[in-house]
């Protein structure tokens, strides 16, 4: 199969999109399993730091 500088542009950027939706989603997804699991007091103090910074700024 042959590529042409227009489908290997393509390839990245669909490659570059879900990287970027993998990062932005994975800690949130960190966050639930953890306060659901363990309940929030046993989350590590980074990801309290997140939800508390998330719950106390709305």
């Amino acid at each position: 199969m042959v590529f042409t500088k227009q489908k290997s542009d393509k390839l990245e950027a669909i490659a570059s999109g879900l990287c970027l939706i993998h990062s932005v989603v994975i800690p949130f997804l960190f966050i639930v399993q953890n306060c659901s699991v363990a309940g929030c007091s046993d989350t590590p103090v980074g990801l309290q730091l997140i939800i508390n910074h998330i719950t106390i700024s709305k």
